[in-house]
């Protein structure tokens, strides 16, 4: 189980952050994108996997974020990986870590995604934007009626869940993905802990097509 924290990234979609990496084994294996389909399965995963540290007790290359960082600056959390350790509990120490540098650094926004939130609580890093990643409606209700923000997978950009309101949060297409220039850094919505609405990804990478596979038997499995 290892960790890379990227103090100011180059990715396009995200916009200039910090960021921290995970390997593979921090993610629950009931996530439906588990078996295939994942954006970062292989060479996303793979980063952690050569650059990061062994986890440790307190984790202090994410504790050090909070000094590092420029006024009003934003870290995602879990650009790859999970909140779990190795085991597949929650990994209270890393949880720990993210939250003292948003208590620390208040201007600071800390946010990231969970496909692990039916085995944790919703205040599991305090001050840190911890959304519920969700791939039905049926989740998607369980999550918000749990206490958490949430994000969906779309499977195209005409998936039918896409402008529908599902326990009072209307499903909004990341504007990151449908308006020219705008980056994570930029938008900061989903690093909004109490927003009415459920940020929708249309699936991306080379497994684009084997996930809306996953999602669609995901969502039928959930209705039936």
């Amino acid at each position: 189980m290892k960790t890379l924290v990227v103090e100011r990234t180059t990715n396009a979609k995200t916009g200039p952050m910090a960021a921290t990496y995970r390997t593979a084994d921090t993610c629950p294996t009931s996530c439906p994108l588990a078996g295939g389909g994942c954006y970062a399965r292989g060479r996303i995963f793979g980063i952690p996997s050569r650059l990061g540290t062994e986890a440790t007790a307190s984790y202090p290359e994410v504790r050090a974020l909070a000094s590092n960082l420029r006024l009003g600056a934003m870290v995602r959390a879990n650009v790859s990986g999970d909140m779990l350790d190795d085991a597949g509990r929650p990994d209270f120490p890393y949880a720990a870590a993210l939250s003292s540098v948003a208590q620390d650094r208040p201007d600071v926004a800390v946010f990231g995604y969970s496909h692990a939130w039916r085995s944790l609580s919703p205040d599991i890093a305090p001050g840190v934007t911890l959304n519920a990643s969700c791939e039905s409606p049926e989740e998607i209700i369980a999550a918000t009626a749990a206490g958490w923000p949430t994000v969906t997978t779309a499977t195209d950009p005409a998936d039918p869940i896409i402008g529908t309101t599902i326990a009072g949060r209307r499903v909004v297409v990341c504007p990151a993905q449908t308006r020219d220039g705008v980056t994570c850094s930029t938008c900061r919505l989903c690093a909004r802990p109490a927003r009415r609405s459920t940020v929708a990804f249309i699936v991306h990478g080379s497994g684009k097509a084997q996930a809306a596979r996953a999602i669609r038997a995901t969502r039928e499995e959930a209705a039936s």
